[in-house]
């Protein structure tokens, strides 16, 4: 059961659920006013009659006063007999009071038609019993039901009063005949009514999220240019506004996705294309078979070989099987190692300015540490602009060794500086060659870094450069959650 309702569209959930209630709703109204209504009304009426007794025994009490019984019968609209009674004699037939002044059966013989409850009255220690009987009518023969309490009371007068409560209860069932007839006419009426409103409920809150369904649809097939419309609901608005934050995170990506391959194919297809150029000249041009032609081929080949490198660490960070091999070592004479050997590559093109510093220790793969800091070097240096000039600061402060490299480029504007860390970014949209990278550079320094459980970030201002930087304990490194090679 539940499986089918929950294959049900939201309209029919909506009207399945609204005529559940409204079925609910009708049973208890039914019973309540059908089925246990006679039951109800007599125990009502019950307690009513049970009341006025004690209101006009309290009465008696203190001697026969007409004008107060008239006024508790006709608070409910009860008959009450009263008799009186002296030591040894038989009761004596008072007055007949009428509710609402209306007339009361003339039974001059009540006392006699009611005698065992009389009697049973009597015995009683409280002095009162209450019985229902069923006569017909003399009119029409129909069968009609009575209450009637009876109650001995002594008075304050010397004297002592017997008074019979009566009231009718056969109207109810008239009034049953006549709440089935209103219940099934209302039932009626109050399920058109639920069809009605669900249907238009239904429809009200299933249309926008069909539209949202249908966009979500075109978004999944790649139109990232589809637009999220709000709605008179704060849910779906909330999830649209989602969907629209989430249509342009994937635009970016997409953008930065076909970034990536017209960089990376063009940086694949060159070194393949001068290793292909080089070897066909060699082989077809005597003479050409010369170390400097045998160089640029080994060359190219390691540039691309760096290239199908950095692709194989950032697949490994991405599904988390990179490992740390975890060692000793000084991290300033490592960075020294790497500045003499960039500069060297770089033959006097470029200033590196180096702070120098005592050496650190710290503990941590220095494989991949040194990674991230050719990665950083090499980044500014790519994007140092006309001012062929980068500084490297280091220092230790509070047990952490703080390394920053600082380019006099074009800078990162605001808006950018938050997915400078991420996969495919680049900050030059204009590629260029052995220059800028395949834009996955950062994205494995973050991915290091983070092993490394490190504080990293980088400070830009657009037109005057960037910095980055990154932190590291100079304590032991803990491994907690790491994983280590043996």
């Amino acid at each position: 059961m539940k499986k089918k309702i929950s294959k049900l569209r939201i309209q029919q959930k909506v009207l399945l659920y609204l005529l559940g209630f409204i079925g609910i709703i009708l049973c208890l109204f039914y019973l309540a006013q059908v089925v246990f209504l006679k039951d109800f009304y007599t125990f009502i009426k019950e307690h009513d009659v049970k009341q006025a007794t004690e209101q006009i025994k309290s009465s008696l009490q203190n001697g026969y006063d007409y004008e107060q019984i008239q006024e508790i019968a006709s608070s409910q609209d009860f008959c009450v007999y009263t008799y009186g009674a002296e030591t040894d004699d038989e009761p004596y037939y008072i007055a007949a009071i009428a509710g609402n002044f209306r007339a009361c059966p003339s039974q001059p013989l009540l006392l006699d038609r009611y005698e065992q409850l009389y009697l049973k009255a009597r015995a009683s220690e409280s002095g009162t019993a209450t019985i229902i009987m069923n006569d017909k009518s003399a009119d029409d023969g129909n069968v009609m039901r009575n209450m009637t309490s009876a109650s001995i009371v002594n008075s304050a007068d010397g004297n002592q009063y017997i008074f019979f409560v009566n009231t009718i209860l056969t109207p109810v069932q008239s009034t049953i005949s006549t709440l089935q007839t209103l219940f099934f006419v209302i039932s009626l009426i109050v399920i058109a009514m639920a069809i009605a409103l669900a249907y238009y409920l239904s429809r009200k809150i299933a249309s926008p999220i069909r539209t949202t369904n249908e966009q979500a649809k075109q978004l999944a097939l790649g139109n990232y240019e589809v637009r999220f419309d709000n709605h008179e609901y704060v849910e779906i608005d909330e999830l649209n506004e989602t969907l629209n934050y989430a249509t342009r995170e994937l635009k970016k990506v997409e953008d930065l996705r076909k970034e990536l391959i017209a960089n990376m194919s063009h940086d694949l297809r060159t070194p393949l294309t001068m290793i292909s150029g080089y070897g066909e000249m060699m082989r077809d041009i005597p003479g050409e078979n010369n170390a400097e032609n045998v160089q640029v081929i080994i060359d190219e080949a390691d540039r691309l070989k760096n290239l199908v490198n950095e692709i194989l660490d950032m697949s490994k960070l991405q599904v988390g099987v990179q490992s740390l091999e975890i060692t000793q070592f000084d991290i300033v004479s490592q960075v020294k190692q790497i500045c003499q050997r960039i500069e060297k590559m770089l033959k006097g093109e470029f200033e590196i300015h180096l702070e120098e510093i005592d050496p650190v220790w710290i503990d941590g793969d220095e494989i991949k540490l040194m990674q991230v800091i050719y990665n950083l070097i090499t980044n500014a240096i790519n994007y140092s602009g006309e001012r062929k000039e980068i500084v490297i600061h280091q220092r230790v402060e509070n047990d952490k060794y703080y390394f920053a490299v600082q380019d006099y480029g074009v800078g990162i504007s605001k808006e950018m500086l938050p997915y400078v860390w991420d996969r495919y970014y680049k900050g030059n949209k204009v590629h260029v060659r052995a220059k800028v990278g395949s834009g996955i550079g950062l994205s494995i320094v973050k991915g290091i870094l983070e092993l490394h459980k490190a504080e990293y970030g980088v400070d830009s201002e657009e037109g005057k450069g960037s910095t980055f930087w990154f932190t590291l304990n100079t304590k032991a490194f803990k491994k907690d959650n790491m994983q280590t090679r043996e």
